[in-house]
């Protein structure tokens, strides 16, 4: 990778979390709070990790692709003794090859945001955190991609308030031209939505 494929990967993220984006996942109202318990579900290069390692307590990394664990590996051994890595699909269920986020509530006992980007696996990855929804003791927050798949915006914000989370989708729309349904309608998807859950709603 030569000096101008770095530089330009890096405006990409950039780009993505510009405040104007609608992958956008973090604003100024929606945040993740200090010493937090985060779950970065779908990490690719940590990108959203690094920008929060410092103030949060607990940190672990999800990332089924093994080419970028290396990378992750050098970019967080500064923190090593609070980040996790863990290079498996999330999922519903936890084995060899998978891990629901429950598994990590339960290793925890807390968690208080949760990011979720996993081209297209998103459904599953909720259903593996159901029992973290339904005991969390505090806040908790997610960001969760939805245009990956059709329906998936309507499908999930109806899922979300079924377990009584405030919802709002980011601004904007997106395209997405690696679905198998592209280029059928709708060709313009919301990104994600920014969800919240007190414990006075649970």
């Amino acid at each position: 990778m030569t000096t101008y494929d770095i530089e330009k990967a890096c405006q990409a993220l950039f780009v993505e979390q510009h405040d104007k984006s609608p992958h956008q996942y973090l604003t100024d109202d929606f945040t993740v709070p200090d010493n937090a318990v985060f779950v970065d579900v779908g990490a690719a290069e940590g990108n959203m990790s690094l920008k929060l390692v410092e103030k949060a307590k607990k940190v672990y990394i999800i990332e089924a692709d093994p080419t970028w664990r290396p990378a992750l590996e050098a970019t967080f051994e500064p923190w090593a003794d609070k980040v996790e890595i863990i290079c498996k699909y999330a999922s519903d269920t936890s084995n060899a090859n998978e891990i629901s986020v429950d598994s990590l509530f339960e290793k925890e006992g807390r968690i208080d945001f949760i990011k979720i980007d996993v081209e297209g696996a998103e459904e599953k990855v909720i259903h593996g955190s159901v029992n973290t929804i339904k005991s969390s003791a505090n806040t908790l927050k997610l960001a969760l991609c939805t245009y990956h798949k059709d329906g998936d915006a309507e499908k999930f914000s109806q899922l979300l308030k079924s377990y009584n989370f405030k919802i709002s989708f980011s601004d904007g729309y997106m395209i997405f031209p690696y679905s198998e349904t592209y280029p059928k309608p709708p060709y313009l998807r919301k990104g994600l939505i920014r969800a919240t859950l007190t414990p006075a709603y649970n």
